[in-house]
């Protein structure tokens, strides 16, 4: 009978990667990132940006471990959130998908030309 090998011990300086607590939120953060953290979240939530499940998931995984490494780093947040937070946190929803607001701008637009070709007809019919 063969038992399997002790895990690995995680190495005291090295960000956790991928380890979230229940909430979603990165693990062992320092209080200034988990802020943003939870800033950027609610602000894709709020926005709409992304339309939850899995998208929101993979996002908020995404800035936990930009997080993390700039933590472990010692980065300022500016340094990763850059001057405009809320143009990074919609290049961060834009890389995992369309955003709801992609996709409801594209509807709008192709109900638009829609409309447009429909009044075009109408004008050919009743001329000829």
């Amino acid at each position: 009978m063969t038992t399997a090998p002790p895990p690995f011990p995680a190495l005291p300086d090295a960000p956790s990667r991928g380890r979230a607590r229940r909430d979603g939120h990165p693990v062992d953060l320092p209080a200034e990132y988990t802020i943003v953290a939870r800033a950027l979240a609610r602000y894709l939530r709020r926005t709409r940006a992304v339309d939850g499940g899995r998208p929101l998931a993979s996002v908020r995984a995404e800035v936990g471990e930009l997080l993390e490494q700039a933590a472990f780093d010692g980065a300022p947040i500016r340094r990763i959130v850059g001057p405009d937070a809320a143009e990074f946190a919609w290049d961060l929803a834009r890389n995992h998908g369309p955003t709801r607001r992609d996709r409801v701008a594209r509807e709008r637009l192709e109900v638009a030309i829609g409309r447009a070709e429909a009044r075009r007809r109408s004008r050919r019919d009743s001329s000829g």
